[in-house]
């Protein structure tokens, strides 16, 4: 078995990549989910058009105005936090001058990001060793999961597309403006080393609502009841739920992992008791191989088994304990 822990982007590709390769998966997540009622009202939202909602139906979704550390509107999820719930107590961070955001929802804080997805140039990774030709099919992999809404505009000669756009999103009449007056001035912009084209941005490529393309309903900043802007969530729910090497187990908060006896031993809370004596411990004894070059980078990862609340006549990993 191969353990992958969270939810989020980084949780769901690597999940994805280890199932593309034949090989089983149990991702280990804290798994928690919006307040049923809230989640009932946005489905009702979704399954009506923009011009048959009302401005308490809105208002209703939008929540009330939150504030993070720094006093800037802290990012909710159709006006809950739950995003963000319990970090303090069960992942605290000491942070001085920033915020350190963490999530425990399923998903991760791709729940509640922007949807902005550019990649990075050859600029951006002057000084490290591989460039951004090196990265060309990892993008493609991440951008055939997360769709992609753009336009193969003036940017793209500095930022690739990487894939067909697989939706489109009008432009807003204000930034058809703004586009039309720079590109009206776009020989000058250039001399200045100004660049400018539509926004990169995440549509799920399988909307989970009757909506198949943006709408403009101007719920973007509070949540899409439509299911448009892709999160982890997506992949989970549906390309690794599918796989019958998939195992999911929600409800656990991974606080450490640490080496025993020639065994890896991941050590989890439950997050609704979050007691001393509710733990979990998920360990396995362990053959790898990493090769050096990115391109055929590849770790095996052999003879996982659970160590603590494991079915009857299971056997242990080696070095491991009830």
């Amino acid at each position: 078995m191969n353990y992958v822990i969270g939810s989020g982007p980084a949780g769901v590709a690597a999940a994805a990549s280890l199932l593309d390769l034949g090989l089983p998966v149990t991702l280990l997540d804290a798994g928690g989910e919006l307040e049923p009622d809230i989640q009932a009202a946005a489905d009702e939202l979704g399954g009506r058009a923009p011009e048959q909602w009302s401005a308490r139906d809105r208002d209703r979704l939008k929540g009330p105005l939150r504030l993070n550390a720094e006093g800037a509107p802290l990012k909710l999820a159709f006006g809950s936090d739950y995003i963000y719930r319990d970090v303090g107590t069960l992942q605290p961070v000491v942070a001085h001058g920033v915020d350190a955001y963490r999530a425990l929802a399923t998903g991760g804080l791709s729940q509640v990001w922007g949807a902005s997805i550019l990649p990075y140039s050859d600029a951006d990774f002057d000084g490290w060793p591989i460039d951004a030709s090196t990265m060309s099919p990892y993008y493609v992999s991440a951008l055939e999961m997360t769709g992609l809404a753009a336009e193969d505009d003036g940017i793209a000669e500095l930022y690739p597309l990487h894939i067909r756009p697989t939706t489109h999103v009008e432009l807003s009449s204000q930034a058809r403006f703004m586009k039309d007056r720079m590109t009206e001035h776009a020989a000058e912009l250039e001399r200045q080393h100004l660049h400018f084209g539509a926004a990169r941005l995440a549509i799920g490529s399988h909307p989970t609502g009757p909506v198949r393309a943006c709408v403009h309903c101007g719920m973007c900043l509070y949540g899409c009841p439509y299911g448009l802007i892709y999160s982890a969530r997506m992949t989970l729910r549906t390309t690794l739920a599918r796989s019958s090497h998939f195992t999911y187990v929600p409800g656990f908060v991974v606080r450490r992992l640490t080496e025993r006896g020639g065994a890896v031993v991941i050590d989890a809370i439950a997050r609704e008791t979050s007691a001393s004596w509710h733990r979990r411990r998920f360990c396995w004894s362990r053959s790898a191989r990493i090769h050096n070059r990115l391109s055929c980078r590849r770790a095996i990862i052999s003879c996982f088994r659970w160590c603590c609340g494991a079915p009857p006549g299971m056997p242990l990993a080696n070095g491991c304990r009830r």
